[in-house]
């Protein structure tokens, strides 16, 4: 009898065994289970940005300028994959394959390279007072965060994905994330050139174009133009056939700065005085900030950022000498329509503006479903009215031929630049797509008010991940064994029952 309890006994724990055995197994097999991703949701991307110091305490930096790229598209096979996006499938990673963080980094930085070198036009934000940034509706994908260029403050480049995989909560839709960034005590200063003329009947500004110009300014401590920034302060502005040029001073220590032209002698010229270039030409220049006031000084701080222009150099002539023309100014809005819904396209598009005489006068790369503006110099003695042509075509300039183009052009024509409105026109073309849709390229999404959602880890940022796989990755062969042992030993449990209530 007791021979027969213990082997009773003993049937009875390797059922236990094998319900643990089971049920452990099935906790495995899905640490994210497909059920929790929904295709096409939209989330949000919550962005704190922050700085920590040597002893890991976290300070948010307020109006740090963030870039947004949509660097992958979401397939979903019964498993989730990311995988890059055409405009940035140079990069040539394979995400699924990523093991540890150094991966993600490596990825992030290169990303922002190619990034930086397409002409897909990033979403930008600034972070608030929290060091906030909150980008809504945002398709599902992967997105790269960028710092603005030469900032005083440096964000590490970051990957995060819409939705992200928990172990914990399955596929998050609204992320948290926390770029890394670092202040900086130096940053960059632009100052632009530009040149006009007073319009003797409007007595208007207008833009002009010199054929080839030298100047030079030059970046001083007092704002007398006395004391100059060190040995480097000069920097010489060459324009030619254009309207403006552009100097530039890297590493500039925290502090203000005033800007001058200088003379032949680089000496500071004092604002609105006269220059005079000859007998009969001459003009007064003066400088004004990004806000279009005049003021001469350039401070630099936090908020400083290198690529943003911080003091314009305004040549003002009352009339046109030698060498330099009137612009005007055409205006190129492009629409792309797919499935009659306006999208951005992995294709580029350009256009020609021709003179009256078929004469090429310039091609521009056209920007989708945005507006481009095209500059088209021309003599003192213009007429009151000009009339040129816009026409779709290849970077070349070539026409292109329509029946073979992929989309029906609509828009393209004449347009009449009137010295009334200072030569300044504008018109709309607009790209149908012919057959089935195609996919939109680029990035997507946008900043927003909300805050909130999970926490999640990163790619770049103050924690690392990877793209987590749904669905059973384990082989159904392996569950058919898993039940026929199943039911094997619980069918000899029971003959064991049943023979010993027979005894």
């Amino acid at each position: 009898m007791k021979q027969k309890k213990k082997k009773f006994k003993m049937w009875n724990k390797l059922l236990a065994f094998l319900g643990m055995f089971v049920m452990l197994t099935g906790c495995l097999a899905g640490t994210v289970q497909a059920g929790s991703y929904e295709a096409g949701k939209k989330g949000s991307l919550n962005l704190t940005v922050q700085q920590t110091d040597e002893d890991g305490k976290t300070t948010p930096l307020t109006g740090v300028k963030l870039e947004l790229y949509r660097v992958a598209d979401v397939s979903f096979d019964g498993n989730v994959h990311f995988v890059l996006t055409s405009s940035m499938s140079s990069a040539g990673y394979d995400f699924d394959s990523f093991k540890n963080a150094s991966e993600w980094y490596s990825a992030a930085e290169k990303l922002a390279e190619v990034a930086a070198a397409s002409s897909v036009k990033p979403v930008e934000a600034v972070s608030d007072e929290q060091g906030k940034v909150v980008y809504s509706d945002m398709e599902e994908g992967m997105y790269l965060v960028i710092g603005a260029a030469e900032s005083s403050v440096k964000v590490t480049p970051m990957l995060l994905t819409v939705p992200f995989a928990s172990t914990e909560e399955g596929w998050i839709y609204d992320v948290q994330a926390y770029p890394k960034a670092e202040k900086s005590n130096t940053a960059g200063i632009i100052v632009e050139k530009r040149l006009y003329r007073i319009n003797p009947n409007t007595f208007e500004l207008d833009e002009i174009t010199a054929d080839d110009a030298t100047y030079k300014v030059g970046l001083f401590l007092d704002k007398d133009g006395t004391i100059p920034y060190g040995d480097d302060y000069i920097r010489t502005i060459h324009i030619q056939n254009a309207q403006s040029g552009k100097a530039s001073y890297s590493n500039v220590l925290r502090g203000t700065y005033y800007v001058f032209e200088l003379d032949e002698n680089n000496k500071a010229i004092k604002l609105n005085d006269e220059v005079q270039i000859d007998k009969e030409n001459s003009f007064h220049y003066n400088v004004t900030n990004a806000a279009d006031k005049e003021d001469n000084s350039v401070v630099v701080d936090d908020n400083t950022v290198a690529t943003d222009i911080a003091a314009y150099v305004n040549n003002i002539f009352s009339t046109l000498p030698e060498g330099f023309f009137v612009n005007g100014k055409i205006e190129i809005t492009k629409n792309v329509v797919v499935d009659g819904v306006k999208k951005t396209v992995d294709d580029k598009f350009y256009a020609t503006v021709f003179d009256d005489s078929g004469k090429a006068v310039s091609t521009v790369e056209l920007k989708q479903n945005d507006k481009v503006t095209v500059t088209v110099p021309f003599s003192e003695d213009i007429k009151d009215t000009v009339t040129y042509a816009v026409k779709e075509t290849d970077k070349d300039g070539n026409v292109l031929d329509k029946d073979s183009f992929a989309y029906v052009v609509s828009g393209e024509g004449s347009v009449k630049l009137n010295e009334s409105d200072q030569y300044h026109g504008s018109i709309e073309i607009t790209n149908t797509k012919k057959d089935a849709a195609v996919t939109p390229g680029g990035s997507n999404g946008g900043s927003g008010t909300s805050n909130g959602g999970s926490d999640a880890s990163s790619h770049g940022g103050s924690a690392t991940s990877r793209p987590v796989k749904t669905g059973d990755p384990m082989n159904p062969v392996f569950w058919g064994l898993v039940l026929l042992v199943s039911v094997i030993v619980i069918a000899g449990g029971v003959v064991v029952y049943k023979k010993r209530k027979q005894k």
